[in-house]
Formats: structure tokens, C-alpha cells, sequence
């Protein structure tokens, strides 16, 4: 699967910033993301993912160079990341 730039969005350029978790969460799903991607390793513990619509990938920083290194040759490039929340 190929993500083009279209597909990407972080939580800020959505207007969002001031959300948290779970009402985070209900406004991906109400604007039609499939993905969650996060830092926040904790968020699976905190919030009750079942039946939700999209996936939530939680990311630690250790593996953000592996990341970044993949993002470079791929297509879209690394302009489709950011250090704040994307979705």
C-alpha cells in the first residue's frame, strides 16, 4: 500500500490540537481516517479501542530513524511526516 500526501494529515492541520484521546479518536473516525499513527504508547491502556473504525499504530521513538530512512525513498517522501500526530 502507497500513501500519497493527500492522505496524510497531522492533528494541527486538522484543527484538533486542543483535542484529547477519545475525542480524538471520535474525530478521525467522523472525518473518515482508516489510521491513527501516535507516540503515545499508553493510549491503548487508556482508551477502549474496541469497535472502533480505524487502526491506532503507536510508534516509539526508537524506531522514528527507521522511519524517516523508509520515508525518504518512498514515493511520497519524508515532506508526508511531522513530529506532531498525524493520522
Amino acid at each position: 500500500m502507497r500513501v500519497s500526501l493527500d492522505d496524510v494529515a497531522t492533528v494541527t492541520y486538522m484543527g484538533w490540537a486542543g483535542l484529547k484521546n477519545g475525542e480524538l479518536l471520535q474525530a478521525a473516525e467522523n472525518d473518515g481516517f482508516d489510521v491513527f499513527v501516535t507516540g503515545d504508547q499508553t493510549l491503548a491502556q487508556e482508551q477502549n479501542l474496541a469497535g472502533r473504525r480505524l487502526a491506532v499504530v503507536a510508534l516509539s521513538a526508537i524506531q522514528l530513524p527507521i522511519i524517516l530512512s523508509s520515508a525518504a525513498r518512498s514515493p511520497a517522501g519524508s515532506h508526508a511526516l511531522s513530529r506532531e500526530p498525524a493520522l
